[in-house]
């Protein structure tokens, strides 16, 4: 996990995205995730809305660090299923 690139053999983050760029994403963010920051997390939706791809990104309030996503449940599942909602009824 920790060595994952998304840009690795496509050229950059951005190229990567642009095949992306007609499907809908959701990202999360887990705010004391140190492992995958925030900054990252914000990087990664700005590129897919810079190619022309909707984006939305949530950031979830927790002390837990990488593991938040894990114990906040509640707050992953209700974002995860008004996003899949969403694209269903679009």
């Amino acid at each position: 996990m920790d060595l994952h690139d998304l840009a690795r053999d496509r050229g950059s983050m951005e190229l990567a995205v642009q095949r992306m760029a007609g499907l809908p994403a959701l990202t999360l963010s887990i705010s004391s995730d140190v492992l995958y920051p925030l900054p990252q997390q914000e990087a990664i939706r700005d590129a897919i809305r810079a190619a022309g791809g909707r984006c939305d990104h949530h950031v979830i309030k927790s002390p837990d660090g990488h593991d938040g996503f894990l114990l906040a449940t509640r707050e992953v599942g209700s974002y995860l299923a008004d996003f899949l909602q969403e694209v269903e009824s679009s």
